[in-house]
C-alpha cells in the first residue's frame, strides 16, 4: 500500500500532463464513448488508459483501442472469426516463471476445449503446423528485447525462440486476439519502424487483436489479472471491453 502511495503520488502529475498535452485539445464530445488511437512512434509507449483528467483515468471514460499504422484503416477487412479451440502456450523459462503454469491453467478452466502447452518442446514448430487458426492465442513467456534490432526480439519457448521476424509467416487467419503475457511485448513500437514490432507481425499473419504489455511485469501478478480478463472474456464480453474492465 505504501509503494502504491508514492507511485500514485509521482505518476498522477505526470499522466494528467499527457492527458492536457494529448487529449484535452481533441476536445473529444462528452457523447463519445470509443477511442481509436494511433499513436506516431515517440507515443507507442506511453499508457494511454492512465491518462487521469484529475479525476479519472482515460480508460474509465471510454473504450481504448491503439492501431499501429492509420494505414490499417483502409486494409481488407480480416477473415471470419476462427471457430477452433483457444490455444495457450506457457514457458516458465528454466522454472523461474512458475507463474506461467498457473495462468494457463486457469484459462484452460474457464475455456475447457482449448489446447494448452506447458512447457512443452517443439512448440515452435506446431505453431507452424496449425491446420487451423485458433478462436485465440495466449502466450505467457520470458521476452528477450533486441533494442537495437527489434525484428529479431523474441518469446523465450522452451527449446527455442519465436521471433518478431517468425510471427509474420505463421497460420493465424481469423484469430480473434493474441494475448503476449511477458515483459515488454510492445517494444519495437517506439523504434521508428513499427513494423519491427508483435503487433505488425501479428496483425499481418491474420490476428484481428494484439494485447500486449508496455513494461516488466510480474509473473505472479500478469496471472491474477489474466485469470479476471478472461473471466470477463467468458462471459462474453469483446476483448477490448474485458481489457477495460
Amino acid at each position: 500500500v505504501q509503494r502504491m502511495t508514492t507511485w500514485l503520488a509521482e505518476c498522477q502529475p505526470l499522466l494528467a500532463k499527457c492527458y492536457e498535452f494529448l487529449i484535452a485539445p481533441l476536445g473529444i464530445s462528452p457523447t463519445t464513448s470509443r477511442l481509436l488511437i494511433a499513436p506516431c512512434d515517440p507515443l507507442y509507449m506511453l499508457p494511454f488508459a492512465a491518462f487521469w483528467n484529475g479525476q479519472k483515468y482515460l480508460v474509465e471514460n471510454y473504450l481504448i483501442e491503439l492501431i499501429p499504422s492509420g494505414a490499417l484503416l483502409v486494409a481488407p477487412p480480416p477473415d471470419a472469426p476462427s471457430s477452433t479451440p483457444p490455444l495457450l502456450i506457457a514457458v516458465s523459462a528454466g522454472c523461474k516463471l512458475q507463474s506461467t503454469h498457473t495462468e494457463v491453467q486457469a484459462i484452460q478452466r474457464l475455456f475447457p476445449d482449448s489446447t494448452c502447452l506447458c512447457d512443452e518442446p517443439a512448440t515452435l514448430n506446431h505453431l507452424f503446423n496449425l491446420s487451423a487458426a485458433p478462436r485465440f492465442l495466449h502466450i505467457a513467456a520470458h521476452t528477450i528485447i533486441h533494442k537495437a534490432t527489434p525484428l529479431f526480439s523474441a518469446l523465450q519457448l522452451t527449446d527455442t525462440f519465436l521471433s518478431v521476424e517468425q510471427c509474420y509467416e505463421l497460420p493465424l487467419r481469423g484469430t480473434e486476439f493474441i494475448a503476449l503475457s511477458g515483459c515488454t511485448t510492445a517494444a519495437g513500437q517506439e523504434s521508428g519502424g513499427a513494423l519491427l514490432a508483435f503487433q505488425s507481425a501479428f496483425f499481418a499473419a491474420g490476428a484481428k487483436r494484439i494485447l500486449s504489455t508496455l513494461w516488466p511485469v510480474s509473473d505472479e501478478v500478469t496471472a491474477t489479472w489474466m485469470g479476471l480478463f478472461y473471466r470477463s472474456l467468458g462471459a462474453g464480453l469483446a476483448p477490448a471491453v474485458a481489457l477495460r474492465q
